[in-house]
């Protein structure tokens, strides 16, 4: 038989534990075997601060609501276990490690950690929609339904959860839904003020984001419309990083019209969010567009609820009894009691499927991805250096192929002696005719003769003949003697220039008129 404490708190020894199935701020969660009996249970340890501080007032309201709260949709507390400090070392070294059980004192446990023993459910929404698990629409509003009713229990009691999200929202194989962690709930019962610090980010309502601190219930109305929404696409409807893009998620998809934000305009952080532009609420025709695109229809009713549910303002929106009324569970396929047979809905996977193990198979997933890419990248090297190694070795063992000559250059060709001595170049022809002053004279006689060129005139013989025919002219105008000076120079500097081979072809063609009179 497994060991007692005197004080009537059982050790923790108990259970041996199979694996982690979930984290959170306020400790871990394990799926665990009863030794004796056999049965799964989830043990939930909480962290305590230090000694001085005690438990955490989180983990004793938690405890409150556990045994104060009864119902068929809400998980059930089975009993409260704690272990000894060097279990906790252990445990802390390896998530797998089992504490041995044995004879142990109350001094043992004086500094162990307090684990909460909860009914243990295979599944959660958070596990199935990473896993790309799709709920058909009969199945999403089996799971409404009874997450509704879950809250309506709650809020008639006058409690609040305060952090409801999928990951929260066990499913078992049959589709019973059960709502856990109530770490934050909260009674409403009292006139204190209320923290807004609460409810995972995305699954936030308004009211919260612009720093109410006397919201009431319908703060879970706003996380089951995310939830709903979340159901139906596949992911969350409004995910982001910070408070700011939060809101402003929000505001591009329910609008910012008088009707909407009437309700939240005194709140603190309303000027800082919400801008003097009105935006209409397009949160029907998103999801419409959405349907359209999966290629699928909306059941009846379900954006007209959906629309109830995602109002930023909290005094319209719907509550867990109006939702429950509304015409989506009214509609054909009817959903009759939720504690009856279910068979008729599709069987869900019989892996368990939690939050941490989806995102450790993600993990796994994608150090899967970079391992191959890696040993791709290797393989590709290792083939291309085989390649060229190969092809190195073959040159090396080919055959040299024949040489080539190599080029010399030719000797010159030899020159007789009689060829080096340079042969009489023959003149150029010209016409006959001797040259008096520039003009051809056809000429008698002997050819060569004809070839030589007349001696030039002295110069002053050419003065005389040009001061004669100057003489014989009559007079002329001042304009004309400038003329025949200009001419008188210009046939001076001829005489002076004796023509060149290449322009004697050309000046033995001229015409004897052409000379001066």
């Amino acid at each position: 038989m497994m060991n007692r404490m005197h004080y009537g708190t059982a050790g923790s020894e108990k259970y041996t534990k199979v694996k982690c199935i979930g984290a959170g701020t306020y400790g871990r969660v394990y799926e665990m075997k009863d030794r004796l009996t056999g049965e799964t249970v989830a043990l939930k340890k909480i962290k305590t601060l230090n000694e001085a501080e005690g438990v955490p007032v989180t983990t004793l309201r938690e405890i409150v609501a556990l045994k104060s709260l009864r119902h068929p949709n809400l998980v059930g507390l089975k009993e409260i276990v704690v272990s000894k400090q060097k279990e906790d070392e252990s445990d802390d070294e390896d998530e797998n490690a089992n504490p041995v059980p044995g004879k142990d004192t109350r001094s043992d446990y004086s500094n162990g950690s307090i684990y909460l023993v909860l009914e243990f459910v295979s599944h959660d929404l958070t596990g199935l929609l990473q896993s790309n698990h799709t709920f058909p629409d009969i199945a999403i509003k089996y799971i409404m339904k009874q997450l509704l009713e879950a809250l309506e229990y709650m809020h008639n009691r006058d409690v609040v959860h305060r952090d409801i999200k999928t990951s929260n929202i066990l499913l078992a194989p049959d589709y019973v839904v059960k709502l856990a962690d109530y770490g934050l709930a909260r009674t409403l019962r009292t006139n204190s003020k209320l923290t807004n610090k609460v409810v995972t980010l995305w699954y936030r309502a308004p009211e919260l984001l612009l720093g109410a601190s006397d919201y009431d219930a319908s703060v879970d109305m706003w996380s089951v419309g995310c939830v709903m929404a979340e159901l139906f696409l596949g992911r969350p409807i409004f995910a982001a990083k910070t408070d700011t893009d939060q809101m402003m998620k929000i505001v591009e998809m329910c609008g910012t019209t008088f009707d909407e934000v009437n309700g939240v305009s005194h709140l603190p952080h309303f000027e800082k969010f919400i801008q003097n532009e009105k935006r209409g609420n397009v949160l029907k025709g998103t999801m419409i567009r959405k349907a359209t695109e999966k290629n699928v229809s909306l059941p009846k009713g379900f954006v007209e609820l959906l629309d109830r549910l995602l109002q930023i303002d909290p005094r319209r929106r719907f509550t867990a009894t109006q939702a429950l009324n509304s015409d989506y569970f009214k509609s054909h396929p009817h959903i009759g009691d939720t504690s009856k047979s279910n068979s008729w809905l599709p069987p869900l996977t019989d892996t368990h499927c939690h939050e941490m193990s989806a995102r450790k198979l993600r993990k796994e997933g994608a150090r899967a991805v970079l391992s191959a890419a890696e040993k791709g990248i290797k393989k590709v090297l290792n083939d291309d250096a085989k390649d060229y190694l190969s092809n190195l070795e073959s040159l090396k063992r080919a055959k040299p192929s024949a040489k080539v000559a190599p080029r010399v250059k030719s000797a010159a060709p030899l020159v007789k002696a009689e060829d080096r001595i340079p042969r009489k170049i023959t003149p150029l022809a010209k016409p006959e005719g001797e040259f008096v002053n520039n003009s051809a004279v056809k000429t008698e006689g002997d050819p060569k003769e004809k070839r030589k060129r007349p001696p030039l005139k002295a110069e002053g013989d050419v003065r005389e003949s040009r001061k004669q025919r100057t003489l014989s002219k009559p007079p002329t105008s001042s304009k004309a003697n400038a003329a025949e000076k200009t001419s008188h120079d210009v046939d001076k500097t001829r005489e002076r220039k004796r023509p060149s081979d290449s322009t004697s072809k050309r000046r033995r063609e001229d015409k004897p008129s052409d000379l001066p009179k």
